[in-house]
């Protein structure tokens, strides 16, 4: 945080510790929605503040706490047939076994809230998720993914660090032509506010390093909000520079400067 927001070390562990103290208040918000559901509808956003979407997308978010109830406002409040991807809570998901037993409760609880099953990141989703966008229904996916463990990864900058991200979504979104729209929940005092980004064209060169750069504004405007802090890990400096998408068609890099839009 220090280095990626330019603040100092006291900076960085205030903006460290509300991070933590958003993702725990976000938490006991699902805590309390799991247990009394006739809640849930008023705890998301009101229709109105969808934009205007192309016809094939791929909805592209960060961890924020909040990030379920974005695609819970997508599918339940704007009635958009909309499936969304997730890494598979296994064994070789870092989370303790704690958290681990709590979002397996969590994910049940969307499947009755919401009536549809989460994609996993298996070929076998990836399929059922490539006819979905086809048959131009959305997707709903989370592209802050850390790359560890991902089959399909592709290097991008962060400030002036490099990361590993997770690319196997931004394939298919090439694939299939579809547009990327960033979409981000914040938690509030009254519920969730979302902050829509640009566009991310099928024609863009480069549509993760794209998106990534609307996330690093967003991320320097609310860093408090986002909850991996913990487990970024910059490339090491013995790596290549090459901004593939490893076991995956090249995607090469361009310079991309669209700032986060605020529509809320």
């Amino acid at each position: 945080m220090e280095r990626w927001l330019g603040v100092s070390r006291g900076r960085a562990r205030r903006l460290f510790r509300r991070s933590l103290e958003i993702e725990a208040r976000e938490e006991a918000d699902s805590v309390r929605l799991i247990r009394h559901p006739s809640e849930f509808r008023g705890h998301l956003p009101a229709a109105s503040e969808l934009p205007e979407l192309p016809h094939r997308v791929v909805f592209a978010t960060m961890h924020t706490g909040a990030h379920v109830f974005a695609y819970a406002y997508l599918r339940k409040v704007c009635r958009l047939n909309v499936r969304a991807m997730a890494r598979p809570i296994g064994p070789d998901n870092p989370m303790p076994d704690a958290k681990r037993r709590y979002a397996e409760r969590k994910i049940a609880w969307l499947h009755i809230q919401l009536g549809v099953d989460l994609l996993g990141t298996d070929l076998a989703s990836l399929a059922v998720a490539r006819e979905h966008l086809l048959d131009d229904q959305p997707l709903f996916a989370a592209f802050d993914v850390p790359g560890d463990g991902a089959t399909r990864t592709q290097e991008i900058r962060v400030g002036d660090e490099r990361l590993l991200a997770a690319a196997g979504v931004v394939v298919l979104a090439r694939l299939v032509e579809a547009t990327i729209v960033p979409i981000l929940a914040l938690r509030t005092e009254d519920g969730v506010r979302l902050e829509f980004g640009d566009p991310v064209l099928p024609s863009d060169p480069d549509p993760l390093a794209c998106v990534y750069r609307q996330f690093e504004a967003f991320l320097r405007r609310w860093p408090e909000h986002w909850s991996l802090w913990p487990y970024v890990q910059p490339v090491g400096p013995s790596a290549s520079l090459a901004p593939e998408v490893r076991s995956a068609p090249l995607l090469p890099s361009t310079p991309v400067t669209k700032p986060l839009r605020v529509t809320s």
